[in-house]
């Protein structure tokens, strides 16, 4: 969840509230903007420990030969021709701010 909000930062005030009242019975995972540079943040504030992350590095070429720009096969505002990698120093970073 990102606490009723665009992404977990805007939403950290829902996000402890919800946190507090689980009080351990199930994990609470925020999701949506979570980025190394504001996990702790979030995590200081709320006392969450489960983020969803992509890590995202960048975008590489697909490779793909046909490409008919006027069909999409998935969701049009997402580029068929590129594909996503997660870059592993960043989800470390990550996991090192949660586990020090």
């Amino acid at each position: 969840t990102s606490g009723q909000q665009a992404n977990v930062v805007l939403g950290k005030d829902c996000l402890k509230e919800v946190y507090e009242k689980a009080a351990g019975r199930i994990d609470i995972m925020a999701g949506c903007g979570v980025k190394k540079w504001n996990i702790q943040e979030v995590h200081d504030y709320t006392g969450i420990k489960v983020f969803h992350t992509t890590g995202r590095k960048g975008a590489l070429d697909s490779g793909m030969k046909y490409r008919k720009e006027t069909v999409a096969m998935g969701l049009p505002t997402l580029s068929e021709y590129e594909i996503w990698q997660t870059d592993e120093s960043t989800i470390r970073q990550a996991k090192d701010i949660l586990t020090k």
